[in-house]
């Protein structure tokens, strides 16, 4: 049983794009190992922008244009989770009764 059996989707986070597409970057191998674990078990790649603009800055940044060019291209790969300020407020009241109770 793997790590990504029943899951139909997988989050990407903006470190992950980063170490995926600059590949300088010290966990890249580690990030091609699991983009293959995310293929094998058929699931969809997804994130919000937020993330997208941040891995933009930090590649760039670091890694310079052409991987900066290669994330870009790559993100009609990707889906997108749609969210409002309601879903951002319900997030933060969790976060802290969460934070709250294992004090």
């Amino acid at each position: 049983m793997g790590a990504l059996d029943g899951f139909d989707r997988v989050f990407l986070d903006a470190s992950y794009m980063v170490a995926l597409h600059g590949v300088e970057d010290a966990m890249h191998a580690r990030a091609e190992e699991l983009l293959e674990e995310v293929d094998r078990a058929r699931a969809r790649p997804c994130t919000i922008w937020p993330c997208v603009y941040e891995a933009l800055t930090v590649l760039r940044r670091h890694f310079g244009h052409s991987a900066t060019a290669a994330f870009a291209e790559s993100l009609d790969d990707l889906d997108f989770a749609s969210y409002d300020i309601s879903h951002r407020l319900e997030a933060r009241a969790l976060f802290l009764r969460i934070s709250a109770a294992r004090q």
